[in-house]
Protein backbone atom coordinates (compact mmCIF):
# COMPACT_ATOMS: atom_id res chain seq x y z
CA UNK A 1 0.00 0.00 0.00
CA UNK A 2 1.52 3.40 -0.91
CA UNK A 3 5.02 1.89 -0.38
CA UNK A 4 4.91 1.16 2.85
CA UNK A 5 4.76 -2.23 4.78
CA UNK A 6 1.41 -3.48 6.20
CA UNK A 7 0.81 -6.68 8.36
CA UNK A 8 -2.16 -7.40 10.34
CA UNK A 9 -1.95 -9.17 13.52
CA UNK A 10 -4.54 -11.25 15.42
CA UNK A 11 -4.36 -11.02 19.25
CA UNK A 12 -6.22 -12.30 22.88
CA UNK A 13 -5.74 -10.84 26.06
CA UNK A 14 -6.33 -11.74 29.72
CA UNK A 15 -6.29 -8.51 32.17
CA UNK A 16 -3.43 -9.82 34.79
CA UNK A 17 -2.51 -7.94 38.07
CA UNK A 18 -5.36 -5.77 37.97
CA UNK A 19 -5.09 -2.83 40.78
CA UNK A 20 -7.61 -2.57 43.48
CA UNK A 21 -9.14 0.64 42.21
CA UNK A 22 -9.90 -0.94 38.97
CA UNK A 23 -11.48 -3.64 40.99
CA UNK A 24 -13.90 -1.01 42.88
CA UNK A 25 -17.22 -1.14 42.09
CA UNK A 26 -17.85 2.78 41.55
CA UNK A 27 -15.40 2.71 39.18
CA UNK A 28 -17.02 -0.03 37.42
CA UNK A 29 -20.47 1.44 37.04
CA UNK A 30 -18.75 4.71 35.63
CA UNK A 31 -16.60 3.22 33.22
CA UNK A 32 -18.67 0.12 31.99
CA UNK A 33 -15.92 -1.06 29.66
CA UNK A 34 -13.26 -1.94 32.83
CA UNK A 35 -15.82 -4.53 34.18
CA UNK A 36 -16.65 -5.75 30.36
CA UNK A 37 -12.63 -5.73 29.81
CA UNK A 38 -12.29 -7.66 33.42
CA UNK A 39 -14.58 -10.48 32.91
CA UNK A 40 -13.93 -10.88 29.52
CA UNK A 41 -13.13 -14.58 27.98
CA UNK A 42 -10.22 -14.29 26.02
CA UNK A 43 -12.06 -15.39 22.95
CA UNK A 44 -12.63 -12.20 21.68
CA UNK A 45 -10.06 -12.36 18.63
CA UNK A 46 -9.14 -8.43 18.08
CA UNK A 47 -7.12 -7.43 14.97
CA UNK A 48 -5.32 -4.48 14.17
CA UNK A 49 -3.24 -3.18 11.06
CA UNK A 50 0.75 -2.46 11.59
CA UNK A 51 2.92 0.21 9.47
CA UNK A 52 6.72 -0.75 9.61
CA UNK A 53 8.20 3.28 9.82
CA UNK A 54 12.20 3.95 10.12
CA UNK A 55 11.65 3.73 13.83
CA UNK A 56 10.15 0.08 14.22
CA UNK A 57 6.42 -0.80 14.12
CA UNK A 58 3.33 1.18 14.68
CA UNK A 59 -0.09 0.87 15.65
CA UNK A 60 -3.19 3.50 15.35
CA UNK A 61 -4.97 3.21 18.85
Amino acid sequence: MMGMTISEVAFTYKLDNIAPWGKNEDIQQSFLNVKKEMEGDQKDVRKKALVLTNKGWSVDL
